[in-house]
């Protein structure tokens, strides 16, 4: 395999060319907040706002009450999440709640202490197990909801966060060529088993990066990666693919995927990609 081209078997998946990071939507919380919202706080990513454990509200342009979690369970849906890292890392577990996914339907790191690396991760200093780890929780997560209720899970990955951070080093791989290609093995395996589930014929997959890798310089403006599988036929009639879309534009997208009708197509500060 050492000349293979190692690629992520999209190419049945909408892809928009031009997908970048949104001013201030810079990490894990920003990209979560900024996809649920359409909107972020306007101190998101300040040290002062992590120790402030979210309670500076006048910092917040707050949709907490009308995000994307609470519309989709207004209208019966079952919220999940999961994530190898800690649910309480700049309060995330908080935002959540707010949102209407329910404590119990909330996995993060607590829910790996069982796992054999897990010391390992600890000594380290990194954030949690690897992706293959976490997708199998997610998987079977995703399988025991009740399949007569619709469902929206949100997944998030670590192996491929970090950029040349000091002190930050995945403890599970030798250089970033095994990251990406364990990524891009993650995400194939991940794609055929959704294919192959019986809730398949109504359910859109989206794969997106809530960010730049950390520690790429923020004056870097790189596109980021994103795919929807499986979208409602009527979403896909000339549909431009060309323009430019960030991570706040994911609100309107999802209450879209999902038959909710917005003003203007717009929710909070974003616009749905399918404009």
């Amino acid at each position: 395999e050492k000349d293979k081209i190692f690629k992520i078997n999209d190419d049945d998946a909408v892809k928009f060319s031009n997908y970048i990071e949104a001013e201030k939507v810079y990490n894990t919380f920003a990209g979560l907040f900024s996809a649920l919202n359409g909107a972020m706080s306007k101190n998101l990513c300040t040290k002062q706002y992590a120790y402030n454990n979210y309670k500076d509200k006048d910092d917040i342009i707050d949709f907490s009450n009308i995000g994307v979690g609470n519309v989709l369970a207004y209208n019966g849906y079952k919220n999940l999440f999961v994530k190898g890292g800690d649910l309480d890392f700049m309060n995330t577990r908080k935002a959540l709640l707010e949102q209407n996914f329910r404590e119990n339907d909330l996995y993060g790191l607590h829910n790996f202490s069982w796992w054999e690396d897990f010391e390992k991760t600890l000594a380290n200093k990194w954030l949690g197990p690897k992706d293959e780890d976490v997708i199998k929780l997610f998987k079977q997560k995703i399988l025991e909801i009740d399949k007569k209720s619709p469902f929206f899970a949100v997944m998030f990955t670590l192996d491929w966060h970090l950029d040349d951070v000091p002190g930050w080093d995945n403890p599970f791989f030798d250089n970033d060529e095994d990251i990406k290609k364990s990524t891009i093995n993650n995400f194939n395996n991940f794609i055929d088993w959704f294919k192959k589930q019986d809730f398949y014929g109504n359910t859109t997959l989206i794969i997106v990066a809530d960010h730049k890798k950390m520690g790429v310089g923020s004056g870097k403006q790189e596109k980021l990666y994103n795919a929807f599988f499986n979208l409602p036929e009527r979403l896909k009639n000339n549909l431009n693919t060309n323009k430019t879309i960030n991570q706040l534009d994911l609100a309107p997208s999802i209450l879209e995927i999902a038959g909710v009708e917005l003003p203007e197509r717009q929710y909070g500060l974003g616009y749905s990609v399918f404009k």
